[in-house]
């Protein structure tokens, strides 16, 4: 008996292989935010943060969570998901 791989198998297995690994965003309203945009984009689409510390931004997501934006050089560099 040959070994053989389902065909359902192996296309899940190459498209993990292949697809390239993206940040995480900010949803705000029908807005999205990305690593790479920049803070104007930032403070027009979702306001002030909650919370700065330096260039670590905060903004609450529901009762449970925060998203952390990293700021440098006028430009969203990281974007966390944080649950409480």
């Amino acid at each position: 008996m040959k070994n053989r791989i389902c065909p359902g198998l192996a296309a899940s297995l190459f498209l993990v292989c292949v697809t390239p690994a993206f940040g995480e965003s900010l949803v705000c309203g029908v807005h999205v935010v990305a690593e790479g945009d920049s803070v104007d984009k930032l403070l027009e689409h979702c306001g002030e943060p909650d919370a700065r510390d330096g260039n670590r931004w905060t903004y609450r997501q529901g009762q449970n969570g925060a998203q952390v934006v990293h700021v440098e050089a006028g430009t969203i560099s990281l974007i966390q998901t944080e649950q409480d």
